[in-house]
């Protein structure tokens, strides 16, 4: 979704939507379901760490999301990671300070 705003935002309707259509259909593109359970939890996480942790709706959905799918700092692959210090997180997110 975020990728699809970008496009929209930037390139004209038709442009936009050939471009959308083109990034969806990637062979190696996981697109996952987003049930009302992940709803509910992205919810939750956003209501507790919000304020404390500066999170948004954006990063709890990509936290939920990461989870149902079973996928964390382990067994993402190397080149998404980076670790300043002593706390590994997703380059480019402002969640880079969430601990789950």
């Amino acid at each position: 979704m975020e990728v699809a705003h970008y496009l929209v935002r930037n390139f004209p309707r038709k442009v936009a939507r050939r471009k959308i259509d083109y990034f969806g259909n990637l062979r190696n593109m996981k697109i996952a379901d987003f049930t009302r359970k992940m709803v509910a939890d992205s919810l939750e996480k956003l209501v507790e760490h919000a304020f404390t942790d500066g999170l948004v709706g954006r990063d709890a959905t990509i936290i939920v999301t990461l989870k149902s799918l079973h996928l964390n700092k382990n067994t993402l692959p190397r080149q998404y990671l980076q670790a300043p210090g002593n706390k590994a997180h997703i380059r480019g997110h402002r969640s880079d300070t969430y601990k789950p």
